[in-house]
């Protein structure tokens, strides 16, 4: 399975920090700073959006957030769960077990940041279509101890076991923002016109880490994250014939970052990048 790597990786995510900063003395020396960070973390989110090849009526179900944990400014919050699955228009959409999400957030005179992770067990999107046996999401960010007006955030996401349609992906490591083809057939029990059963296809991408900075040098800011996105469209088509399409679009554990500043613009300093590992 050959990974196509994006260099403008997007998408939304699920861990909120929030900073708020001090900037230069009138003397020009760098005072001593301090930040707020307010994180969240969840297994997965996103949208499900069935679409009518005839009429053109749409429908979308929002995956709410699974297993959340926030925490704001001090403090630690651990929300687990054995499993946990979802089934829409008759299609199983997510799988998940093991499932572990954590956030933690300091604010004292010499520690100043905030962090989250996402962990999951064996899991699987779309009836199996991707599966993995673990994973683990992290984000921290921090106030640079030397560049007073500069946020570290950091990641690094170990995947153990990734398959698409069954294929094992190759051992290795992963660039964020890499993109893999996922292609099979989706069993739906909707599928049907006068009884003949049809075939659902789905095409679409995996990409692995997206991630993107919103307002980057500016007062208001945001840096988001998350460990697999899952998006494209399945297809049913009974003799020929095509009936509707679903566009899934599914955000699989992680963080997202929001922060504020009132005195000085903050530069975002982001480090990702993404292991598989068998």
């Amino acid at each position: 399975m050959n990974a196509l790597f994006s260099g403008k990786p997007a998408t939304k995510a699920a861990l909120y920090l929030f900073s708020v900063s001090l900037g230069l003395g009138a003397a020009g020396h760098a005072m001593a700073q301090t930040a707020q960070f307010s994180s969240e973390s969840d297994s997965i989110m996103g949208t499900v959006t069935k679409t009518d090849a005839i009429t053109g009526i749409m429908q979308t179900t929002t995956i709410n957030p699974v297993d959340q944990s926030t925490t704001s400014v001090s403090g630690s919050n651990n929300q687990s769960a054995l499993s946990a699955e979802q089934t829409i228009n008759g299609i199983m959409v997510y799988n998940l077990t093991g499932i572990d999400n954590s956030t933690n957030d300091a604010d004292t005179a010499s520690t100043d940041d905030g962090n989250g992770n996402a962990t999951l067990g064996i899991s699987n999107l779309l009836q199996g279509l991707v599966s993995w046996n673990s994973s683990s999401t992290p984000l921290s960010c921090n106030v640079d101890g030397i560049m007073q007006s500069q946020i570290d955030c950091s990641s690094q996401q170990v995947i153990s076991g990734l398959a698409i349609n069954g294929i094992m992906v190759a051992p290795g490591t992963y660039p964020s923002g890499a993109i893999f083809a996922v292609m099979g057939t989706i069993k739906d029990p909707n599928c049907l016109l006068d009884g003949a059963l049809g075939e659902e296809t789905f095409s679409g991408t995996l990409t692995l880490q997206p991630s993107s900075i919103m307002g980057d040098g500016t007062k208001q800011g945001k840096v988001s994250l998350r460990g697999m996105n899952l998006s494209g469209t399945a297809t049913c088509s009974v003799l020929g014939i095509p009936l509707f399409q679903t566009a899934y679009n599914l955000n699989v554990a992680g963080p997202y970052t929001d922060y504020t500043s009132d005195s000085s613009e903050l530069d975002i300093k982001l480090d990702l990048w993404a292991n598989t590992v068998f």
